[in-house]
């Protein structure tokens, strides 16, 4: 059986999620795994800015390939070699940069997939954003073709909603074109946040949130902000929703951080349901994904928000929520190999469905 590797490390930069996976006949998961960042990795990244060195920059490409590459082989190494064969590995990277506006428009991740190639020994599919980019996309949300490929319905109106450190929706109708955007914020406020004043890496669960609430004049202001209200295509992220556009709403407010904590959390909720009522009020069925997924009072706030929806985790749809992005990639890679469109103008506003992805051998 012809398998694809899959890598993906989001935003939040919780792990690497890894997936080996089967799209003959139908589409199943082989196995998987999450391999942690190291810690002190993890912080370098988290540190990086636009006036971050050349050096500093090169160093962490270096390392990511290396990191990538264990993993990889981590999963090869417990995989049943006899009966699955690795045709390539799709490689997302770790985006350091993205701009899609602009006349210079431009998308960087890292890990550079020279190394994992040479490491693990099976060609690599990576740098999936620039083409479509090329043509006057965005570049993303590129989940929404893999999002089409396993939950679309002929019965059903469906939205998928990705929710890693930025939050992007799939619109998958009956009948008509795929659409999708970054809606905004997923965890990225909530986990600077918390990180910042309780030294942990995520609000598990949306306890800490639990515990404040919700600032409705906070909550209006960002809400105002000028991504919100412009249209689609579009994507973003820490470029834009980082701490200073957050104390720039906090600016002397002297407001508890629980509640702070309480108030981001319904930002992300509020954006994800007002992008909905407006793109697909007809939606049946809201499908979560991501690490967000788990934040069990997030959901609750998605779903009060669309009360005419069933709202659910992907596992109730045959997919863990952690894997989807992983998964995604080992499906784009597939695409690049057997040279089909891998992104869709629909949803990133280029000139054309296109391949994407370079191979590297």
């Amino acid at each position: 059986m012809d398998i694809y590797l899959g890598i993906m490390s989001g935003t939040s930069m919780d792990a690497i999620d890894i997936v080996a996976a089967s799209f003959e006949d139908k589409f199943q998961i082989i196995s998987h795994q999450s391999c942690p960042f190291p810690p002190g990795i993890r912080q370098r990244l988290l540190n990086l800015t636009p006036q971050s060195t050349i050096h500093e920059i090169a160093e962490l490409d270096h390392i990511m390939g290396m990191l990538f590459s264990d993993c990889a082989n981590d999963l090869i190494a417990h995989s049943d070699n006899e009966k699955h064969v690795v045709k390539a590995i799709g490689c997302h990277g770790q985006t350091i940069y993205h701009n899609p506006n602009g006349a210079l428009t431009n998308s960087i991740q890292i890990g550079d997939p020279n190394i994992i190639t040479a490491k693990t020994g099976y060609p690599v599919v990576a740098d999936f954003r620039r083409k479509d980019m090329a043509l006057g996309g965005q570049g993303a949300p590129l989940v929404p073709a893999f999002h089409a490929n396993i939950f679309s319905s002929t019965d059903h109106n469906r939205v998928a909603v990705n929710i890693g450190g930025i939050a992007n929706i799939s619109l998958l109708p009956t009948i008509g074109l795929v659409k999708g955007y970054d809606t905004g914020p997923g965890n990225t406020l909530m986990d600077l946040w918390i990180n910042k004043h309780l030294g942990k890496d995520y609000d598990k669960g949306g306890q800490w949130a639990r515990t404040g609430n919700v600032i409705e004049p906070l909550l209006f202001d960002m809400l105002s902000a000028p991504y919100f209200k412009t249209k689609p295509p579009k994507s973003t992220g820490k470029e834009l929703f980082n701490e200073n556009w957050l104390l720039h709403y906090l600016d002397n407010t002297g407001y508890s951080t629980e509640d702070v904590q309480a108030t981001l959390n319904m930002l992300t909720a509020t954006t994800i349901a007002n992008a909905i009522k407006n793109d697909m009020p007809n939606c049946n069925e809201v499908i979560l994904c991501g690490g967000g997924a788990y934040n069990e009072l997030l959901s609750a706030n998605i779903s009060r928000l669309l009360p005419q929806a069933k709202v659910d985790k992907s596992d109730g749809y045959g997919i863990d929520p952690k894997l989807i992005e992983a998964a995604a990639f080992a499906w784009f890679a597939r695409q690049r190999v057997l040279l089909k469109p891998g992104s869709l103008a629909s949803v990133t506003g280029a000139r054309e469905n296109t391949i994407i992805g370079a191979i590297y051998q």
